[in-house]
Parts: C-alpha cells; sequence; structure tokens
C-alpha cells in the first residue's frame, strides 16, 4: 500500500513544453471534431474539406483543390495554432496570480478572447474566403471555444502548474 502512495506521490511535475504541448493538442482535438461538425451541419462540408478550408487561410481558395497536401496543410495549421494559443495563455499563468486563481474563469474569457481575435483579426486578415455574419453560428461558435479550447486549456495548465505555486 505504501509503495502505492509513493508512486502516486512521486509524479515528476511536467516541464512548460510538456503542458503546452498536451493543453494545445487537447484543444486543437475538440475544436477540431466541433469545427467538423459544426462546418458539416452547416456548410455541408467533409472534414477533408473543413481541413483545407483551414488551409485556405494561407493558400485561398486553391486549397479546395489542391488534395491530401492542403488537408495536411490545414492539420498543421490547426495545431499550431492551438499550441501557440496554449503557449500564451501558459506564459499569461505563470505571470498573473489572478488567472491562477480563478482557473474557469480565466479560461472562460480565453476561450472567449481567442474566438474574437480569430473572427475580427486572424479571419479577416487571412485568406480564408470571407462568409456572413450569422448570431446563431457566432453564439455556437462562441461556445465552442470557451468549452472546448479556453477551458482545457486553462484546467490543464492550472492541474500541472498549481503545484509549483503551492510550495
Amino acid at each position: 500500500m505504501s509503495t502505492n502512495n509513493q508512486i502516486i506521490n512521486n509524479k515528476k511535475e511536467w516541464s512548460a513544453a510538456q503542458i503546452i504541448l498536451c493543453s494545445g493538442t487537447v484543444a486543437a482535438v475538440l475544436d477540431g471534431i466541433a469545427g467538423i461538425i459544426f462546418f458539416h451541419i452547416r456548410l455541408n462540408f467533409s472534414p477533408s474539406k473543413f481541413m483545407q478550408w483551414i488551409a485556405s487561410a494561407i493558400e485561398g481558395p486553391s486549397a479546395f483543390g489542391a488534395g491530401s497536401s492542403s488537408i495536411i496543410e490545414g492539420v498543421v495549421i490547426h495545431l499550431l495554432s492551438s499550441i501557440i494559443m496554449a503557449t500564451l495563455y501558459y506564459l499569461a499563468y505563470q505571470s498573473s496570480r489572478l488567472i491562477r486563481a480563478n482557473t474557469v474563469i480565466s479560461g472562460i474569457i480565453y476561450g472567449f478572447g481567442i474566438w474574437i481575435v480569430m473572427n475580427l483579426i486572424v479571419f479577416p486578415l487571412s485568406n480564408v474566403p470571407p462568409a456572413p455574419f450569422v448570431l446563431l453560428n457566432a453564439i455556437i461558435s462562441i461556445t465552442w471555444h470557451i468549452v472546448l479550447v479556453g477551458l482545457p486549456i486553462a484546467l490543464i495548465t492550472n492541474s500541472h502548474r498549481k503545484k509549483a505555486y503551492n510550495n
């Protein structure tokens, strides 16, 4: 029995890179699944076409005819974007006691902030084909960015860094 307790209590603390890669990857997978479902229901996109839509941020409309290379490009862009988001949260978490003390609230705010930045800055400056604003789509997208991106990044970061601040 004591051996099991020693194993549990001796868990190595995660490095910053491990926390960022884990939280970013979890957010990318959850956001990707939500995006695939949403784009399929609302726009009849296949999962491949959704990833090509992401690639179109760089490639423009030609991404939709580029086949598997643009699908892979979309996956890579999506994953890297999520890791960047996780990195920014991690840095804010490290420097702000307020964020560390309010994990759920900070995750909610961060998820909403991500939606704002992506929809009001990144997409308009990219080559993604413009789409009309639809309130229901925005509400759904904001909700999934809070629940599936902001909160997982915040909760994973907090669960693996809290120990460092409690010592």
